[in-house]
């Protein structure tokens, strides 16, 4: 929690500037859906809704990448997508709700560093 908010105020002051219109849509529901999430009772909504507030937080990424793919470190979300691999494989009970949310992190962190890789070879040849 201590370097997210770390890396929260920093980006604060040094991250990127262009924030665009779906960035504060994301926004909007990605904490919509944290209140949801707060007020569920049952275990799969609310890793269903956790899940999908991760999966909306990561647009901005993905569309400020697909532009500027050299402006993030590849090898960074291929070892964050690695370590929940490693963190799903390694569950002794495996279930939707034990499984969901890691399996979501090894798909989204694997195909952000697909889409740096394409985006980079295909800008590295224009």
């Amino acid at each position: 929690a201590l370097i997210c908010g770390y890396i929260s105020i920093h980006a604060l002051f040094a991250g990127e500037k262009n924030i665009t219109k779906s960035d504060w849509v994301t926004f909007i529901f990605s904490l919509m859906a944290i209140s949801a999430w707060y007020f569920t009772e049952n275990a799969l909504w609310a890793v269903v809704i956790i899940t999908v507030i991760d999966a909306l937080a990561f647009y901005p990424t993905f569309r400020k990448s697909y532009t500027k793919p050299y402006e993030e470190n590849a090898f960074t979300f291929f070892t964050a997508g690695l370590k929940f691999l490693l963190a799903t494989l390694a569950l002794e009970n495996f279930s939707v709700i034990t499984a969901l949310y890691p399996i979501s992190l090894v798909v989204m962190n694997f195909v952000f560093v697909v889409l740096l890789l394409v985006r980079r070879k295909t800008l590295g040849n224009s």
